[in-house]
């Protein structure tokens, strides 16, 4: 079934919503080249294998941590490759737990990179190479995920007034959320299995909203390779302690990034995040909280806490897990810990990876392949027909809306609707008698110019009179190019970045994720319109 879909790919550069670096990355442009390590193909991946050999995972340790979050979630941890074997490599992507998943490209972020491994097994048989979804549940920016849109309503979770860590909040008002949904849902048979695996994460469980968020997308995509990880474990960063001490001790981070962020700058690109001289967030009580060095003290803004050289160190040693990595730190943190080759995301994440290069050889850790991810535009066969009917192209609904409906009421208007030919026959007579009534009185020029102005004017009136008419008569027809655009570019912004998968799963439950893991492929950039 999965094979009968029709798939339209757009070049980089006809969609206006990707930003400009974006397309420069994603067109490996030479002027980008000298940050970023390996391009962005299969061949370069022989390089990342070899450049990652040399550097030292603790694999035992992640398998060990996978199995006890797997365990506690309930489920039986036994990935298609073996963590533990040297000959495996992690391709991996991320996310904020935003709320059951919240946009689409949280999806194809997962099989975006499923998808990768199977090609890279295909091109280097000899070797094995993983999906892994990072749950990036230690921001505190609630906002950021605590809605999601369906069907055109936005559901939000009111989490009672918690604050801090958003993976570490506890489940608090999602009982209500969760009966909002299931009323829109409806009772239909995939939508019974979205609510059993819902139920399962969010109702009938005692863990935090992170933990329920991994135990949720783990169930989503149990019938595929993907492994979805935790990184707020104590045991990894501990494994992250010598990279946290040289930021805490030598603010290694903010000279480096923020020289990568001004040669950027004198490229056009604007900075994507700024480099602190501690890039570390401390969590206690419910919040996170930048740290600080302020007179030879460290101390966590907003809370009494204060610490010497010695006594950060020491608590750092002691309660790693009480330590953040924020936004500048964190590609290292997963780096670290993983034996990864490249890292799978969006335009906007590429965007701050950018920024790393010159960060990663200061930490000793091997840069990744940075792989775009898939965009897509998901349409059905019937809003296809209704545009065919409007005689415009799959590729025209890259187009403005007003282009389209002016460019619809000129193809099919009844009368020509432009006057550039009148009017410039009308300046053409209005020439000629000023200049023959400048002949007679000179005086008259300033007076004559201003007719000719003010008759011009009530010509290009009566020309949008003459249009409004006419898209009047076709109204109906435009109206239905904007729904249909505003259906599928929700305010002229892409698809994936508003509408959550579950209006798309209730019609072909998990043969959604089969018809993804079809028709992606991140090795060819662009965006991907799929006609289901």
């Amino acid at each position: 079934m999965v094979n009968e879909q029709k798939v339209v790919s757009i070049s980089p550069e006809k969609v206006t919503q990707f930003s400009q670096k974006d397309v420069a990355y994603m067109n490996q442009l030479d002027k980008l080249r000298p940050f970023w390590e390996h391009d962005m193909a299969l061949e370069s991946f022989k390089d990342a294998i070899t450049k990652k050999q040399t550097h030292v995972v603790d694999r035992n340790l992640l398998h060990e941590v996978l199995s006890k979050q797997y365990s506690r979630l309930g489920f039986d941890f036994s990935p298609k490759n073996d963590l533990r074997d040297s000959n495996t490599f992690t391709i991996t992507t991320a996310h904020q737990p935003s709320l059951l998943t919240g946009p689409l490209y949280f999806i194809y972020k997962a099989v975006s990179a499923i998808v990768l491994c199977r090609q890279l097994k295909e091109t280097y048989p000899s070797y094995n190479f993983q999906p892994v979804f990072i749950i990036g549940g230690e921001d505190h920016d609630f906002e950021e995920i605590n809605h999601l849109q369906l069907f055109g309503k936005t559901l939000e979770w009111d989490n009672k007034g918690q604050t801090g860590s958003c993976g570490r909040m506890n489940l608090d008002g999602m009982d209500q959320l969760l009966d909002d949904l299931y009323a829109i849902l409806g009772d239909g048979d995939h939508a019974t299995i979205l609510k059993t695996m819902l139920d399962a994460a969010f109702k009938e469980s005692k863990w935090p909203y992170g933990e329920a968020t991994q135990h949720f997308v783990i169930d989503l995509f149990k019938e595929t390779e993907l492994i979805v990880m935790n990184m707020d474990d104590a045991q990894l960063k501990q494994a992250f302690i010598p990279i946290m001490r040289k930021e805490l001790m030598e603010s290694f981070s903010q000279s480096s990034v923020q020289t990568s962020i001004e040669a950027l700058e004198q490229l056009g690109f604007k900075m994507q995040a700024y480099p602190r001289a501690i890039n570390l967030f401390y969590l206690s009580d419910g919040q996170r909280n930048r740290i600080e060095l302020e007179d030879d003290h460290y101390v966590v803004l907003n809370t009494s806490i204060r610490w010497t050289r010695d006594e950060i160190l020491d608590e750092l040693n002691q309660n790693p897990a009480g330590f953040s990595p924020n936004v500048i730190l964190r590609p290292l943190y997963q780096e670290q810990i993983l034996p990864n080759l490249a890292y799978v995301g969006g335009g906007g994440e590429l965007a701050y990876w950018l920024e790393r290069k010159d960060q990663f050889k200061l930490a000793e850790i091997p840069y990744p392949v940075l792989v775009r991810r898939d965009s897509i535009l998901l349409t059905d066969g019937k809003t296809i027909e209704k545009w065919a009917k409007l005689g415009l192209d799959i590729e025209d609904l890259l187009k403005d809306t007003t282009v389209l409906q002016s460019a619809y009421v000129e193809e099919n208007a009844a009368n020509e609707i432009k006057l550039q030919e009148e009017m410039e026959s009308i300046q053409a007579v209005m020439d000629k008698v000023k200049y023959k009534a400048i002949e007679i009185d000179p005086s008259l020029k300033g007076k004559m110019e201003a007719e000719s102005i003010k008759f011009i004017k009530g010509i290009e009136g009566l020309e949008k009179r003459i249009q409004k008419a006419e898209k009047q008569k076709h109204s109906v027809k435009l109206n239905q190019i904007e729904s249909i655009k505003q259906k599928l570019f929700p305010n002229n912004g892409l698809q994936e970045r508003t509408d959550n998968f579950m209006s798309f799963y209730l019609r072909h439950g998990q043969g959604f994720i089969d018809l993804l893991l079809a028709h992606q492929d991140p090795m060819k950039t662009g965006l991907k319109i799929i006609v289901l």
